[in-house]
């Protein structure tokens, strides 16, 4: 419960951050593509050979989504970013079931969940103020 409550107070402030500096065109893309890297990064750690090829597979979709979101700005980017978030955040529940990563730590998956599902609720509030729903316009909604 704590890590959950941790994981949305952390994205209340990086909200207020991206907000505050006018990195919404970007930042939510940019992000989504660390989140594979933090379990990758896990794995390096991890007494089983080939975790960091399984977490390398799983975590292709949200490096190719969000390097082409971050990228590229089309009609509903915002709702795409945002169903990515809420797709690593299943991912992150359902991490242990996949496979076994004994270098995450016990507490990160909830935390890392809470995470994931905050941005992507905020995200889908946020497409609806945007033209479009197009991430990339947001640097001049916020200007």
């Amino acid at each position: 419960m704590l890590e959950a409550v941790a994981g949305i107070l952390f994205v209340i402030a990086m909200v207020w951050v991206f907000r505050q500096r006018h990195w919404e065109s970007w930042a939510f893309s940019g992000a989504l593509i660390c989140l594979p890297l933090i379990y990758i990064s896990f794995g390096v750690f991890a007494s089983s050979e080939g975790v960091v090829v399984k977490e390398v597979v799983y975590g292709l979709p949200f490096l190719a989504g969000g390097s082409l979101l971050l990228f590229y700005g089309f009609r509903f980017s915002a709702y795409i970013v945002a169903a990515l978030w809420l797709l690593h955040g299943v991912y992150d529940l359902y991490h242990q079931s996949l496979f076994v990563n004994d270098a995450v730590f016990s507490w990160y998956p909830v935390f890392c969940a809470a995470v994931d599902v905050s941005v992507a609720l905020y995200l889908m509030w946020y497409g609806t103020a945007i033209r479009s729903a197009n991430l990339k316009l947001a640097a001049k909604l916020s200007s």
